[in-house]
């Protein structure tokens, strides 16, 4: 899906040769995040703690940003 936005962009002329890698990259990493966090927010509806999950994504995502956070090193260890 990034692959086809980002070619898009490069025979629309909104992206150079140069900066088409770099726009893959930011719209794959975008569309992953993306993904992820609606999964996770599917799960805690589907389990009724929807309001609990989304605090405690607040809570963790603000850690994270700003005192460096825990970091998986697997996309499922993030998602878990």
């Amino acid at each position: 899906m990034s692959r086809i936005f980002a070619d898009w962009c490069r025979r629309n002329g909104c992206v150079s040769e140069e900066e088409y890698p770099i726009v893959l990259y930011g719209l794959e990493i975008m569309f992953n995040t993306s993904l992820k966090l609606t999964g996770i927010l599917l799960i805690g509806m589907v389990l009724g703690i929807f309001w609990e999950v989304l605090l405690s994504m607040l809570v963790f995502c603000s850690m994270r940003y700003w005192a460096g956070g825990w970091h998986s090193s697997t996309h499922i260890g993030c998602f878990s």
